[in-house]
């Protein structure tokens, strides 16, 4: 059993930044069940280790409690698809001319720093597991028909030109990008598989164009907190399990619409609504995590 005290303590501790009091006062099954709010997969022997790690070795010593676990590995991640699938690397090359780079090979995984990429055309009708674009350019707008298909896309700072071509000619079931200035969600508007997506910019627009599809996951900063993205957001109510609102304007639970399959909530600190943000993650099922 959670006490109340201590899930308002440690959503205190959140709000305020303090994380080294999130546990204070917790005993061992209250440590966990709170480690399993934030973390659902985490098991008791994980969750001891990183007690031990962070200093609590009051609640790390029952560690002894559990057996050994193998190392978890994220089946999703660059290094563990690079080692399992045919792959093209290539950091600061002047050019990447991608028809050569893949050739005749089966490649699933490409991931391209600080270079200026040619040859889309070889990405047509692709199946790629991991495709990672960070601080590229093109001087070709060709585009990619039939488009690929993309497990894991993610675009880091890379210029308008190359985010435009992977946009439209690829189907994501995961999108991230990280973009300096303005990015328009219109510009997703081909991705028709998508399930999870992950937007940072100086400013997102366009939410409406999000509404044809229906997202598990969903991030987004920064943005205003308008009707438009609220309108989107409640669109996707049925399916939405993880939410993460990045705004420039506080705003309080009480403005988000009703998300029955709603896990996972990421949301600013402003201090403002504190009360009523408190008072609202006591009570909610998942987890909220306060950004400060």
């Amino acid at each position: 059993m959670l006490r109340r005290a201590i899930l308002g303590r440690y959503y205190e501790a959140l709000f305020e930044g303090d994380l080294p009091r999130r546990y204070v006062g917790a005993t061992w099954d209250e440590y966990l069940a709170l480690v399993q709010r934030r973390l659902p997969t985490a098991s008791p022997r994980w969750a001891a280790e990183e007690a031990s790690r962070n200093g609590r070795g009051d609640l790390g010593r029952y560690i002894d409690r559990f057996p050994q676990e193998r190392p978890w590995t994220d089946r999703t991640g660059l290094d563990y698809l690079a080692s399992r699938y045919a792959t093209v690397r290539e950091n600061r090359k002047p050019g990447v001319d991608l028809g050569r780079s893949i050739g005749h090979r089966d490649v699933r995984v490409i991931d391209l720093q600080r270079a200026n990429i040619s040859g889309w055309r070889a990405l047509r009708s692709r199946n790629l597991k991991y495709m990672e674009l960070r601080l590229c350019k093109t001087d070709e707008a060709t585009g990619i028909e039939p488009r690929c298909r993309i497990d894991l896309l993610s675009l880091s700072l890379s210029s308008r030109s190359c985010a435009t071509v992977m946009c439209e000619g690829s189907r994501a079931r995961r999108l991230i990008v990280l973009h300096k200035g303005v990015f328009d969600l219109h510009s997703l508007e081909r991705q028709d598989r998508l399930l999870d997506l992950g937007v940072s910019a100086d400013s997102v627009i366009g939410a409406r164009h999000l509404r044809s599809r229906l997202l598990s996951r969903l991030r987004l900063g920064h943005l205003t907190l308008d009707d438009d993205v609220l309108e989107t957001v409640a669109v996707h109510k049925a399916t939405l399990t993880h939410l993460d609102l990045d705004t420039t304007i506080p705003f309080a639970p009480s403005d988000l619409p009703r998300l029955p399959a709603l896990q996972q909530l990421t949301v600013p600190a402003f201090e403002v609504h504190r009360s009523a943000w408190l008072r609202f993650a006591i009570s909610f099922n998942g987890h909220v995590t306060f950004n400060r």
